[in-house]
């Protein structure tokens, strides 16, 4: 089959840089072998249109976000055309936006005009969409013998107004959800499309993410990701201050870019109060406020910044245990990546990482929100290396049974085969 992998906007392509392109390279790496692989992806200032990796062809289009640009339209459209992380906004809770820019056609439109143009050139027997439900339509418009494959990696489908996303989903074939959460979610927000949903989670590089049989410092605790609100860094800080005097000697290494999205992506659109209640923290300076925090309350903490997948494996390596406290999370690689590495886990209960992380025997799993049981659980783990080895284990363990690139791989050429 000839197969086109289109990339969300915001992920970099080279090197591969978040779950999206890691996902789209890994997997379509393996299908290679049997498929036709084209990677639609955002294309950066220095990049050439057209970019050969092996047996897989990268097709570069500009991605510019069009708010100011479009704001001409602002009369004609129901979605609000301006930059939603603008301080002029109001932080009250209110009810959630159904229909934010992000969710319309026009919010990357030189990005999807695009690639619809170079569809309506070309016949793909599969179109697999990361994420972008709005691009849907026009895929199905200008390549209708397509099968149209949406993979989603976050709770959109079920935030999002209803009655616009049942339009989008008629002309969906199978929607892909990185965990049984996302995919619930869907169900139970559109039940006439279940037999259409399936549930492939994000792999692990296992040979990269594998334990090098070296003790890690004891008191060295590393999380791992995107730095940004939802992500719950400053819960982790929190959580630090309450055992500071009693474990002086721990350090926090945070380990990942500032990298922040529009608050309409996700607290502006969750049901969730809690999420809801980041708002304010998507208009101020979020990762200033995160040195001033840590500053503040005399918290042993380093900022890393983005590294490589290699230098990541090497920190988690070196670390004793990963703090993942999210407040919204659909999956968390650095979750899966800690596991691979034999790395005991203490994440927060919610969504991807309630299903990764086994309570009690290869991590453990906390309120999200909860600073006072972060503390907990991260002490628990500080006063028994036994416990941190037997979990690190069962992490490993678990890590090579659900996460293979190759059963990731394996498990959507079913999907895709699927009639």
């Amino acid at each position: 089959m000839r197969v086109a992998f289109i990339s969300w906007p915001y992920a970099n392509s080279f090197p591969p840089a978040n779950s999206f392109a890691i996902w789209t390279a890994q997997v379509a790496r393996r299908l290679a072998s049997t498929h036709d692989i084209v990677i639609y992806a955002p294309r950066g200032p220095t990049h050439p249109r057209i970019v050969k990796d092996g047996e897989l062809e990268y097709r570069l289009i500009r991605a510019t976000e069009y708010h100011s640009r479009l704001s001409f339209l602002k009369p004609y459209t129901p979605w609000r055309l301006k930059n939603e992380t603008s301080s002029n906004e109001s932080t009250s809770p209110g009810e959630p936006n159904r229909k934010p820019f992000f969710s319309s056609f026009f919010f990357f439109a030189g990005y999807n005009v695009g690639i619809a143009s170079s569809l309506l050139r070309e016949r793909f027997d599969i179109v697999h969409i990361h994420n972008m439900s709005q691009l849907v339509p026009a895929v199905h418009s200008v390549s209708p013998k397509s099968a149209i494959v949406l993979h989603m990696h976050s709770y959109w489908l079920s935030e999002l107004d209803q009655g616009m996303v049942r339009k989008r989903l008629r002309h969906v074939d199978r929607i892909v959800s990185c965990s049984g959460d996302v995919t619930e979610r869907i169900c139970q927000a559109f039940p006439e499309v279940a037999d259409r949903c399936h549930t492939i989670h994000n792999g692990v590089d296992l040979d990269l993410f594998a334990p090098d049989g070296q003790a890690a410092v004891r008191g060295r605790l590393i999380t791992l990701g995107r730095i940004s609100p939802e992500k719950g860094q400053h819960v982790l800080l929190d959580a630090l201050a309450r055992i500071g005097e009693r474990y002086p000697d721990v350090e926090l290494e945070v380990v990942g870019p500032y990298r922040r999205p529009p608050r309409d992506m996700v607290a502006s659109i969750s049901d969730d109060p809690l999420t809801r209640s980041l708002a304010p923290l998507y208009i101020s300076d979020y990762m200033a406020d995160l040195r001033d925090q840590a500053e503040r309350q005399a918290v042993n903490v380093s900022f890393a910044g983005e590294v490589t997948q290699h230098e990541a494996a090497g920190r988690l390596r070196a670390s004793s245990v990963l703090i993942a406290p999210s407040i919204t999370d659909t999956f968390s690689m650095p979750v899966a990546e800690a596991m691979a590495t034999g790395l005991p886990v203490v994440a927060s209960d919610v969504g991807g990482p309630s299903e990764l992380v086994l309570n009690g025997e290869t991590g453990l799993l906390v309120p999200p929100g909860d600073p006072v049981a972060l503390a907990e659980a991260i002490a628990r783990l500080l006063d028994d290396p036994k416990l941190r080895e037997r979990m690190g284990a069962a992490g490993r363990r678990r890590a090579q049974e659900l996460f293979s690139w190759d059963r990731i791989a394996h498990q959507l050429s079913c999907v895709y085969e699927k009639k």
